[in-house]
């Protein structure tokens, strides 16, 4: 008789359910993790859309030297690229620019910045400003509160 060796092929069900545990593990990190990283670069994208909106608050007050008549709402003005689509409004009321996100295109989360114009020696500088703590996890650091 001939002694024929069998050999095993494929995996066993144990390595198969180990697998797919690990598997488990790192897409219950990963994906909302990805999900807050999304939400970050949309709020960053949001600062940078907004230079249109500053430089008609500075142009303002460097022609009339106060920010009482910088007063724009989005329907007055094209403060952003049209690609935009995670930003709802952008406000402008004595010089203070609001900006809201689109909570749709934010993880159904309702962000809104505001920046605020300082002035020292005729320089313009911002501060900005996040409406709610819970989102600071969302923001760039000098907006956090």
């Amino acid at each position: 008789m001939y002694n024929v060796m069998r050999f095993n092929v494929g995996f066993s069900a144990i390595e198969l359910l180990i697998t797919f545990a690990l598997l488990a593990i790192v897409s219950a990190i990963g994906v909302p993790t990805y999900a807050k990283y999304q939400t970050r670069v949309k709020m960053a994208n949001i600062l940078k859309e907004v230079n249109a909106a500053q430089m008609i608050v500075i142009n303002d007050y460097h022609n009339n030297k106060t920010f009482n008549d910088s007063n724009y709402t989005n329907g007055d003005y094209n403060f952003t690229n049209s690609q935009a689509n995670y930003i709802s409004s952008i406000d402008i009321v004595d010089g203070i620019i609001t900006i809201n996100g689109e909570p749709t295109e934010l993880g159904s989360r309702t962000i809104t910045l505001t920046l605020t114009p300082n002035v020292n020696n005729n320089d313009i500088t911002w501060s900005c400003a996040v409406n709610d703590a819970a989102f600071n996890e969302y923001v760039a650091k000098e907006c956090r509160i």
